[in-house]
């Protein structure tokens, strides 16, 4: 392995190793992420009874993450392949992109919060309020915020990293943001349950969307909960990475790469760990996923046994899929929806 210098500092063995190490383990992880984040999105874009405002969010998220991973695995094949140096500078119109990427992923993940506020406040009239108001104005607020940061560092100060007075107390203030929502987040989860208590002991008449609205809202702060968590974890990681970089914390060269690496990698595992999440812990998305994963499976178990005529033959929608297996989806999709609204009118969470 080549020698490596960081800063003019020259990098013993051991600690090269580690680095480069803990490089491929990252780029390891950040390569199947992107297929999962792209298969994620897709199941979330087609379900239909997820609300418009969280349907937002939840695809914000995931296309935040997608483009901040693609120009880090970007950059570590050519530092590990090309340049044979894990230790370059990374080119502006790389983490240009990236950093605005990053950013408004963890705005998304503050908008989440206030979306589960307005859906337990407004809990009589939420399930029918289907404008794209909500999603315009945080959409809109939020990259236009992204690009001015990133355009003020990369042009203004010359350098994505250069920290400033306001730009360390937005990153202070976002990590006690994070803090603040975790709390409020869990009261709202007590707070739903003990008015659905209420309502269904005092045998008070309501509506049936009214009652399935609240039921979705204690069953979706259960689900909610890990996006919570790895929203929680990338702020904290950008903090610590912000405190050092402002106090002097780390200041030996093998020591910060050590520490930049761990960051990085434990980075890559929380962008992984988003999707999966969805995927597993909502079980609306997890019944569409195993159902699309078996037709996938299906599709390639019989490419090889159906011939091109038989193939052909068979009647297909729009999308390119058999009607049959179109009409089996849409009428699971019903009686999982009906089934819902069931466990709302009747039944406890």
């Amino acid at each position: 392995m080549a020698e490596s210098y960081f800063n003019g500092t020259k990098i013993s063995g051991t600690a090269n190793f580690a680095v480069y190490a803990m490089a491929f383990l990252e780029l390891g992880t950040l390569i199947p992420t992107i297929p999962i984040m792209a298969f994620c999105s897709s199941i979330v874009y087609k379900t239909s009874i997820l609300h418009r405002n969280l349907k937002g969010i939840l695809l914000a998220q995931l296309f935040g993450t997608m483009m901040n991973l693609w120009p880090r695995a970007f950059v570590l094949i050519d530092q590990i392949f090309v340049a044979k140096n894990n230790f370059l500078s990374v080119p502006k119109f790389i983490s240009g992109p990236s950093t605005a990427a990053f950013t408004f992923n963890n705005m998304a993940g503050h908008v989440l919060i206030v979306e589960r506020i307005c859906a337990t406040v407004y809990v009589d009239t939420y399930e029918s309020y289907r404008s794209w108001a909500f999603t315009v104005v945080w959409l809109s607020i939020t990259i236009i915020l992204c690009l001015a940061l990133t355009i003020y560092h990369a042009l203004v100060l010359d350098s994505l990293f250069s920290l400033t007075n306001i730009s360390v107390g937005l990153y202070i203030g976002a990590m006690i943001a994070s803090l603040i929502e975790i709390f409020i987040f869990s009261m709202i989860k007590k707070f739903n349950k003990k008015l659905f208590d209420l309502r269904h002991g005092n045998g008070k008449n309501q509506q049936l969307s009214v009652r399935y609205q609240l039921n979705e809202n204690i069953r979706t702060g259960r689900q909610l909960a890990p996006n919570f968590l790895c929203h929680f974890i990338t702020v904290f990681i950008t903090f610590v990475m912000t405190m050092n970089f402002q106090f002097g914390i780390i200041t030996k060269a093998e020591n910060m790469l050590l520490f930049l690496g761990f960051l990085f990698l434990a980075h890559a595992f929380n962008g992984l760990a988003l999707p999966v999440a969805m995927l597993c812990y909502h079980p609306l998305l997890n019944r569409k996923a195993k159902a699309s994963l078996a037709i996938i499976k299906k599709s390639l178990r019989n490419s090889s046994a159906v011939s091109p005529y038989e193939e052909k033959a068979q009647p297909l929608d729009t999308d390119g899929r058999p009607f049959g297996e179109r009409i089996q989806q849409e009428n699971e999709d019903k009686d999982a929806y009906f089934k819902q609204l069931a466990s709302a009118w009747g039944d406890r969470p």
